[in-house]
This record gives structure tokens, C-alpha cells and sequence, in this order.
């Protein structure tokens, strides 16, 4: 038997009900909104400003604040404005909307300033600072950071004195300053341990460790990662582990202790392991073949690059997909395996192309020329050597255009065309001269040679 005819009364007078409700709710926030004068109706706008931007509805949040900031307006409320301006400049910036957002980061400035709210002055400074960062204006990013600091400072307030030294020493890091990095740094975490910040304690370590590595402080560098993977173990932040573990690898490389590097780097990639985090399993991967590399062991180094190559695969990554390529090329050039080394560098060659890697290119025409020139394929070596050169021309690579006129030399020399081999080398003699380069010298024999 249908029932349903019984049920539409029931139904009907369910959603009756919800309509009633919903209209209810709507009147009342209309009447809330309208009878509670300009300086309610702004804030109310304010706040739904922030519940749309919260859930990513910038459209309708620009809508409130812009509400917002014409009650304020309306009423001549500095503190006010200052407040919707800024949340203007935070919505334009998301957006990367840089002028707009730095308009209104001005306005929201000079509010600030007219209300003499030193809070959101320090607060506004910083966010141009961030916005001159991003738009490459460091002088002028400096100059806010700075100025922000100095109001920070005033207050008392550590925990964003902190940040605008973070702000500081990240600047000065881009700016490859790393002694002044280091300084603003060591302020931060100075900062930090006074304050109990344990995990940012961790992360300062680490940064300044990768900056003293930087420096070439390897024992200071050493130390600081120690300090930072001792912490983020009691913190049991396995990511950060795996990072620094990793970290301390490369830096025991760089000093040739390869033993405790690999150890380090399986530690780094078990965590990875066990995180399932591909990408950064990847490079670990990548770290062990180069150790195995370089003791070598060309059968481990070879499994290592082929992991990698197959992640990477994978993830669709086909700049490292070159890069393995390229690895695996170096490891069959070693081994005298002449034909799997052409293929897997000309797969690089190709990908490389794709992604107009123009500096990598020009490496990879030199190692494919030297692969020819080994196996006495004059022919096909010498526009290898060629395209290197022009490609390190257009980068304006000296040194590198020397090394291909070198190789040139070479060639030549090798197909007893003396007059072309002299000439080269003495283009070649030329530039490492111009460089001072020590290599100048042995290009040197080698022209008395053809004499």
C-alpha cells in the first residue's frame, strides 16, 4: 500500500517549520545588524569577514571588510579602519595582489599610527617587510623588519622581538650575508630557550647548523645539528630527524668520513621509510650512491641511483628523473661501460631540453663529448664540445668556456690538426688567464707542446 500520501502532510509542515526557523534567524540578524548603529553594524561585518576567510571564501570576505571598513569610515574610528585595512592587505597578499595589499598595508600603518596603537604599528612594519621579501625589495624589507623590531622591543613583547629577528636572519641568509644570519639567529634562540619554546629551540639549531656549514665551521656546524636531532628526538618529531640526520651526513661527506655519512643516511631514510615520505626517501638514496660512489662501490651506487630514478618516476619529478639519469651516466663512464652510459645520458639530454635547463645542458653536451672523445668518435664529440661552448657563452660562464676550448684543443690535437688544436688552446689559455685560474699554466704546456 502507498503511504506516501500521508506522509507529504507531515513532510510539508517539517520543512514549513526549518523555513520558519531559517526566516527567523535571518530577520533577527537583520534587525541585530540594522539597530545596532555604524560601530555594531562594522564589527558584525568584520566578523563575518573573518568566518568567510576562514573557510577560503576570499570573494565574500573582501565584501564584509570592505563593508566593514566604510562603517568605520563613517564614524571616523581610526582603530577601526587600521583593523579592516590590514585585514585587506593579509586577503590582496593570499591572493598575490602585491600592490593592492601593500596600499593597504599603508592605510592600515597610518591608522595604526593615528590611534597610536604601537601593537599593530610593529604588526603592519613587519607585514611590508614580508611583502618586500616576497616582491626581491630587501633594502627595503630590511627597513621594515628593523623598524619593527625597534617598536617590539619598546613594548617588551619577546615572542615577536623573535620573530622579527627570525624575519631578519632569513633575509640576510637569502642575501647569502651568513654572519649576520648567524647573529640574528643566536638571538632567536636565545629568545626562545627564555621563553620554554622547545620545539623552536630544535629549529634554530638545525638553521644554524646548515649556516655554519655554509660558513665551512664544520665543528660548530656539527654541533648545532647534534643539538637540534637530540631535541627533535626527546620531541619525537620524526621528520625533523630524518632531516638533520641527513644533514649530518652530508656535512661527515664533506669532511671524507664516509663510513659515518652512511650511517647517518640509512638512519635518515629508515625514519623516511617508515614516514612513507617518497620524496625525501629519494634523496636519501640519492646520498648513498654518491657515498657508495666514492668508495667506490659502483654496484651499490648504481642500486641506490636506480631507486631514486624509480621514485622519482613515479612522483612525475622530471628534473630529478635528469639527475638520476645523469648520476647512473657518471657510474657506467667509470666502469668503461660506454653504451649504457650514451644511453642513459642522451635520456637526461632529452629531458633536460624539455625543461630548458640551460646550465645543466651545457655540462651534460660536455660529458657526452668526452664520452665520444674516450671511445675515439671524433665526429659526434666535437659538436658536443661545440654546444657546450655556446650555451656557456650565452651564460657567460668563462671558466667553463675555457674547459670546452680546452677539450676542443684536445680534439683537434687528436686528429692532427694542429693549427685548429693551437688555436683553441690558446682561447682557452686566455680566459683561464683573465680568471687567474691555476689551470692557465697546464693549458700552457700544452701549446709549447704543439710548438
Amino acid at each position: 500500500m502507498d503511504n506516501s500520501s500521508s506522509k507529504k502532510p507531515l513532510e510539508n509542515l517539517f520543512f514549513s517549520s526549518v523555513l520558519v526557523i531559517a526566516l527567523g534567524f535571518l530577520i533577527f540578524f537583520v534587525w541585530q545588524l540594522f539597530s545596532s548603529g555604524p560601530l555594531g553594524q562594522a564589527t558584525e561585518y568584520g566578523r563575518l569577514g573573518d568566518s568567510y576567510y576562514s573557510v577560503g571564501d576570499f570573494q565574500r570576505a573582501e565584501e564584509m571588510y570592505l563593508q566593514s571598513l566604510e562603517q568605520f569610515q563613517s564614524i571616523e574610528d581610526s582603530a577601526g579602519m587600521a583593523k579592516q585595512y590590514g585585514n585587506l592587505g593579509v586577503l590582496y597578499a593570499n591572493r598575490k595582489e602585491w600592490q593592492r595589499a601593500e596600499q593597504m598595508y599603508i592605510k592600515s600603518l597610518e591608522n595604526f599610527q593615528a590611534s597610536g596603537n604601537r601593537k599593530g604599528i610593529a604588526n603592519q612594519l613587519s607585514n611590508l617587510g614580508t611583502l618586500y621579501v616576497l616582491g626581491n625589495a630587501l633594502p627595503r624589507a630590511e627597513q621594515m623588519f628593523l623598524k619593527s623590531l625597534e617598536v617590539y622591543q619598546t613594548l617588551g613583547n619577546q615572542a615577536e622581538v623573535a620573530k622579527q629577528y627570525i624575519n631578519l636572519g632569513n633575509l640576510y641568509y637569502a642575501r647569502q650575508e651568513w654572519q649576520r644570519s648567524v647573529q640574528m639567529y643566536l638571538k632567536t634562540l636565545e629568545i626562545h630557550q627564555a621563553l620554554g619554546l622547545q620545539q623552536n629551540v630544535a629549529d634554530h639549531y638545525g638553521k644554524l647548523g646548515n649556516l655554519y656549514f655554509q660558513l665551512g665551521d664544520m665543528q660548530r656546524a656539527e654541533a648545532m645539528l647534534l643539538k637540534s636531532l637530540e631535541q627533535n628526538t626527546v620531541l619525537k618529531r620524526e621528520p625533523e630527524m630524518a632531516l638533520h640526520s641527513s644533514n649530518l651526513g652530508k656535512l661527515y661527506m664533506k669532511r671524507g668520513e664516509l663510513e659515518a655519512a652512511e650511517k647517518r643516511f640509512l638512519k635518515s631514510l629508515e625514519i623516511n621509510q617508515a614516514l612513507d615520505n617518497q620524496a625525501e626517501m629519494a634523496s636519501n638514496y640519492t646520498n648513498l650512491g654518491a657515498i657508495y660512489a666514492a668508495y667506490p662501490d659502483w654496484q651499490r651506487a648504481e642500486e641506490m641511483f636506480l631507486k631514486n630514478l624509480e621514485i622519482n618516476q613515479a612522483l612525475g619529478k622530471q628534473a630529478e628523473m635528469a639527475d638520476q639519469y645523469t648520476n647512473l651516466g657518471q657510474i657506467y663512464l667509470s666502469q668503461g661501460n660506454w653504451q649504457s652510459a650514451e644511453k642513459v645520458l642522451l635520456k637526461s639530454l632529452e629531458i633536460n631540453q624539455a625543461l630548458d635547463r640551460k646550465a645543466i645542458l651545457a655540462n651534460q653536451y660536455e660529458h657526452l663529448g668526452k664520452l665520444y672523445y674516450t671511445v675515439g668518435n671524433w665526429q659526434q664529440a666535437e659538436p658536443m664540445f661545440h654546444k657546450s661552448l655556446e650555451m656557456n657563452r650565452a651564460l657567460g660562464h668563462k671558466q667553463e668556456m675555457a674547459n670546452q676550448y680546452g677539450n676542443l684543443g684536445h680534439l683537434y690535437g687528436k686528429r692532427g690538426d694542429k693549427q685548429q688544436a693551437k688555436e683553441n688552446f690558446l682561447k682557452s689559455f686566455e680566459l683561464f688567464n683573465e680568471l687567474g685560474h691555476p689551470n692557465t699554466q697546464r693549458v700552457q704546456r700544452f701549446l709549447e707542446a704543439l710548438q
